[in-house]
């Protein structure tokens, strides 16, 4: 009886160690990967987030049935990142005045954000026009309009008055992959 415990003790000893060896080969695998996707900037999976967006991109581009060059690929994925980068000075002024409102400032502070803000707002507006010629000059999209509307309803050019991702190619929006290619729902 005592052996039939000891080795039962045993077996949970060699069960325990392998569980915490396992554990920290998979942590090492996570934190390496969290390290090496940190990118130029340090930021964690700011590579990963970059090369899945050029992904979707050309993705989306290829089963609209457009071809573009590998610099106007570039072209498209660069408009794109300086979206990006132009949306996210436009919501720090939202999270300053929804801050404050948090907070239960003053009218005055509440004036000064919502000025800040509206500044925000108009110089989205300008990049958005800057970054939307310099790319015309690049690709000349408004030379092809089947580019040209794809562009658009991917929220690449133009104003996107829509939610981000609601112009889905290839599909209804919260379609699955599956229903999108034809196949049976679940």
């Amino acid at each position: 009886m005592k052996r039939i415990r000891m080795m039962r003790v045993s077996s949970m000893l060699v069960n325990a160690s392998l569980a915490i060896a396992v554990t920290a080969l998979v942590a090492a695998a996570i934190v390496g990967t969290v390290v090496w996707a940190q990118g130029a900037k340090g930021r964690p999976g700011a590579v990963e987030r970059e090369k899945r967006m050029a992904q979707f991109v050309d993705q989306a581009l290829s089963r609209a049935g457009i071809t573009l060059t590998d610099e106007q690929k570039k072209a498209v994925h660069s408009a794109v990142a300086q979206r990006f980068q132009a949306f996210r000075a436009l919501m720090q002024a939202r999270m300053q005045l929804f801050k404050l409102l948090r907070q239960q400032a003053s009218n005055e502070q509440l004036r000064e954000a919502i000025n800040s803000y509206e500044q925000a707002v108009k110089n989205y507006e300008k990049k958005l026009d800057a970054i939307d010629k310099q790319l015309d000059a690049k690709v000349k999209y408004t030379e092809n309009a089947k580019l040209h509307a794809t562009l658009i309803v991917m929220g690449i050019v133009g104003r996107n008055y829509a939610v981000r991702g609601m112009g889905r190619i290839g599909g209804r929006p919260g379609m699955r992959p599956r229903e999108r290619r034809g196949g049976a729902k679940r």
